[in-house]
């Protein structure tokens, strides 16, 4: 664990919860203009989460590979290959043009994008 939290705790410390509430997909956190996605269990080929107001400049799979995502006003997509998940947590970085503070609190629905 301490391993861990050297190498990605700046997704933990000084950070806050959310804007996307846990639920069994796994949970967010942000600090500034940064947004952390913890994927616990990824619910199909894709993640389905719902849109936000604040535009994705990048996005970084701290943990390893390459993910894709797709911001839309009716959702934001990541998709990320399988060989690229992680078992317990993959750690997904996603910056904003602006504070991820200013989001909202939304809850993420249980469905999945299956391609």
């Amino acid at each position: 664990m301490g391993a861990w939290l050297r190498r990605y705790g700046r997704s933990i410390y000084a950070t806050r919860g959310g804007p996307f509430k846990p639920g069994s997909w796994g949970a967010s956190t942000h600090s500034g203009n940064s947004l952390y996605l913890h994927v616990f269990q990824w619910p199909g080929e894709d993640l389905v989460l719902p849109p936000i107001h604040t535009t994705i400049v990048s996005t970084r799979v701290l943990t390893g590979g390459n993910a894709r995502v797709k911001q839309t006003a009716g959702s934001v997509v990541v998709t990320l290959p399988k060989k690229d998940r992680r078992e317990i947590d993959t750690l997904i970085e996603i910056k904003l043009d602006g504070p991820a503070g200013d989001i909202p609190p939304v809850s993420v629905s249980s469905r999945s994008k299956t391609g």
